[in-house]
Order: C-alpha cells, then structure tokens, then sequence
C-alpha cells in the first residue's frame, strides 16, 4: 500500500485510533494528526479537527463520515476486508509524512485482540526507524530495541514502570534510578520480574543489548492516589 510521501513540519504524528480515546493529544504547530474510523470523529467532537481520516469507518458508518467531510477532513477509505487493521493502515500513513516519533491513542480498551496488535505495531515503527509511543490515561507503552537500545523516564503521574520482553530472550538490560536496579540482565519471553518496578528520584535510565523489550509507564486506576490526581488534572476525553 503505497502512500503519497511528504514530510511533517515538527517531526511529530499524532494518530488517534477506535479504542478507548481517554487522552487527547498534546499537538504543537506543524504536528500532523491522523484519525482512525472512531478515532477521527472523536477528534471531531472535542473540537480538534484532525489532518487525515482513514479506515473502512464501519464504525462511524455514514453519518459520521459525513461529519468528517463537512469540516473538511482529507478522507481515504479502504474497504471493509483487507488484509491489515484499521490501526495498521493509520501508521503507515503516519510513516508516509516520514517523521520523527509517533504517538497513537486510542490503542487500546475494548478487544484485547486490537489491543494487543496496537502493541505490535511498535515494531512496525522501529523496523522503519522511528521512535513510536502508545499514550493512554493510565499507560504509556514504548519499546526498545536494536533500532532504539536505550530510553529516559523523568518522573510523572505514572506510579509504575514495567519491562516485558516482546522476544525469547533480551539481553544487556541495564536498570539505573530505578528502586530495583538491574546490571546486564537478562530476561526471557514470559517473565514478570520486570513488572511493577518505579523509579526512586526525577528520571530513569532503561538500556538493552539486544531483543525487543516493551516499557510500561503505567498507574493504577483505583485509590485515593488516583483520586487525587484525577482532581489536580481535570477530566481528559
């Protein structure tokens, strides 16, 4: 599937998929912001009027395309069988404005299936060479790899960080700022030793040797902690 090839101003893609849309992106002049069937009329009905729409839009069925085109969204419609998602087909558009990092919400929520083949698009992203983050209210899901070895975290609302290797094995991780420190690790596909670990000052520092390794920024979605920050941030979505 071919896409015409320009170029974003800022270096920054914004897709916005039909899961879950709890967080709305953050888009600075020269951002591009593409909207995945519901996710581009959900765009619409907050007020953000996105560059591009694309998806079968099944979802939003012929009324809300409608509304797309009535306030002037560039549309591109594929059919209903087709051999990728919806999600799929909004990243390579997003690739086609060759940028610098991506960010999708929207990604999950709902169908684990969908959710989990939005997760497995982060290769997608490294294999062309950008760095690709999934952004929700209570996760944030990034991945290393040999195209991305290494990642900062500076310390925000997210309590938790949590590292799940997406291949049989991931070497060489290297764990600083962190209360529980790794040097030179390795872990194998289905172990948890990575889950829930938080870091200990302002940032962290996350490296790997070789592997795929997925980083979870993540906070728990129940407690008087969650209550608090949800007063202090205000309803998002």
């Amino acid at each position: 599937m071919k896409q015409k090839q320009e170029k974003s101003g800022s270096g920054r893609v914004h897709i916005c998929a039909g899961g879950t849309l709890d967080v709305l992106p953050n888009a600075e002049p020269g951002d591009i912001l593409i909207g995945v069937d519901a996710g581009a009329l959900g765009l619409l009905e907050a007020g953000v009027v996105p560059t591009l729409a694309v998806g079968d839009f099944d979802t939003i069925g012929e009324a809300g395309l409608a509304k797309l085109v009535r306030s002037g969204v560039e549309i591109r419609r594929f059919p209903e069988r087709k051999d990728a998602t919806d999600s799929d087909i909004g990243l390579q558009a997003a690739l086609s404005y060759q940028p610098k990092v991506i960010y999708m919400y929207g990604a999950l929520g709902g169908r684990m299936d969908h959710s989990l083949a939005n997760v497995q698009l982060l290769w997608q992203a490294h294999q062309a060479g950008v760095w690709m983050q999934i952004e929700s209210r209570y996760n944030r899901i990034a991945l290393l790899s040999e195209r991305f070895r290494r990642c900062r975290l500076a310390r925000d609302h997210y309590q938790y960080v949590s590292l799940l290797p997406l291949s049989p094995l991931v070497t060489g991780i290297t764990l600083d700022g962190f209360a529980y420190p790794l040097h030179d690790a390795t872990l194998e596909l289905g172990s948890t030793l990575g889950v829930s670990n938080q870091l200990t000052g302002e940032a962290g520092r996350i490296q790997i040797e070789s592997g795929a390794l997925l980083v979870m920024s993540t906070r728990d979605p129940n407690g008087r902690q969650d209550e608090e920050r949800e007063k202090n941030e205000g309803s998002v979505g």
